[in-house]
């Protein structure tokens, strides 16, 4: 994988996608051309009034042809409150490529997505477009207004469903539930799941490898202050920053 450093690059648009969920696309021909689905990078969220820990981002998609890298990130604090400020033609300064990559291995996945947990999935789907593969995609998210996430999928080749806490839109369940539902009639040979601890804790057993990547709170992104920890199942400890986002399910041990 390439090495990190780095980066200040202008900000193309920020748009808001629901009511606290936003798209915000960078231009960089040269990290387009490296970013791998699953990593992520380490955000400056900007801002004179107050110094912030930079936040770890997902790349939800990355277009090498256009030299483009779009990131969705939730508005849940300062931090990323100053980040949905940002207007086009502003730079960011962030640090990439951070973290390991999905195995594409997969000749048929099933990909599974809670929340701002879909973030990391959209990429992965043109990476598996690249290899003539077709995913399935669940997508699971509390509402109606959170599920226009989704629309961002329109034009990938995916089979695409999304179903909603409150029954709002789609079936009514989680992600994990109505993807269970799928593995019943279908032969899926690997998952990639990304969410909440609660929601990656149930993802359906299946005879192959299931990946999960995951959140965390980070302030270094690259192993220095051990606050990303999480436990392993052989015991010790991993950092979600360092040796993931993902990682096996049975990897490692979650709450929630």
């Amino acid at each position: 994988m390439a090495p990190k450093k780095i980066y200040k690059l202008p900000v193309v648009s920020n748009k808001q996608i629901c009511s606290d969920i936003y798209l915000m696309t960078l231009e960089s021909s040269e990290l387009a051309q490296i970013l791998l689905p699953g990593q992520f990078m380490h955000v400056d969220c900007g801002s004179s009034d107050f110094k912030l820990l930079r936040r770890p981002i997902s790349i939800f998609d990355c277009n090498p042809v256009k030299g483009t890298i779009a990131m969705l990130y939730k508005v849940v604090g300062k931090g990323t409150t100053c980040l949905a400020n940002i207007k086009a033609g502003e730079i960011i300064d962030l640090m990439a490529p951070l973290g390991n990559t999905f195995a594409l291995t997969s000749q048929n996945p099933l990909l599974i997505g809670g929340g701002i947990g879909v973030a990391p999935l959209r990429y992965l789907v043109r990476a598996f477009n690249e290899m003539n593969i077709k995913p399935t995609v669940v997508l699971g998210f509390a509402n109606a207004d959170q599920a226009q996430m989704a629309k961002l999928f329109a034009d990938a080749d995916c089979i695409l469903s999304v179903c909603s806490d409150d029954g709002s839109i789609g079936e009514k369940g989680n992600s994990c539930q109505l993807a269970t539902k799928f593995i019943k009639d279908n032969t899926f040979d690997a998952i990639y799941a990304c969410g909440p601890e609660v929601m990656l804790k149930h993802i359906p057993a299946l005879e192959g490898p299931r990946y999960v990547s995951l959140e965390a709170f980070m302030a270094c992104g690259v192993g220095a202050c051990l606050g990303c920890a999480v436990e392993k199942a052989s015991g010790g400890y991993a950092h979600v920053c360092k040796d993931g986002p993902v990682f096996e399910r049975d990897e490692v041990i979650l709450h929630g």
